[in-house]
């Protein structure tokens, strides 16, 4: 595919997410999700991003970038979100173990809503 064949399809994927975020019931849902994601972390974790996006089977792909103190709260963090039953899949690489402090990490998580 060409360049500009690609930006449409991107452009068209971005106008579908916007169009499914900006209904009432996907916004309210949205948020929830985030802020969910946010009171499952303990002190210790600071959050740096949240990502979204959308594939066709209305399914929702949530990244979540932050900053561990260390390894266990990291670990801590993943499990709370794993009891969650709106995550069908919570994806921690072990990458994200290789420093023993002040952890970058990035968390995938999967949900339908």
């Amino acid at each position: 595919a060409s360049d500009s064949e690609e930006l449409q399809a991107e452009i068209r994927n971005s106008k579908e997410l916007l169009a499914s975020i900006g209904s009432a019931t996907h916004e309210f849902s949205i948020k929830d999700l985030i802020m969910k994601i946010v009171s499952k972390k303990s002190p210790g974790i600071g959050i740096l991003g949240v990502s979204i996006s959308h594939s066709q089977n209305r399914q929702y792909q949530i990244t979540v970038r932050g900053i561990s103190k260390n390894r266990e709260l990291l670990k801590m963090f993943a499990e709370n979100l794993r009891e969650e039953k709106e995550f069908i899949g919570v994806e921690l690489p072990i990458s994200n173990f290789a420093r023993i402090s002040n952890i970058d990490f990035s968390i995938t998580l999967k949900t339908n809503i």
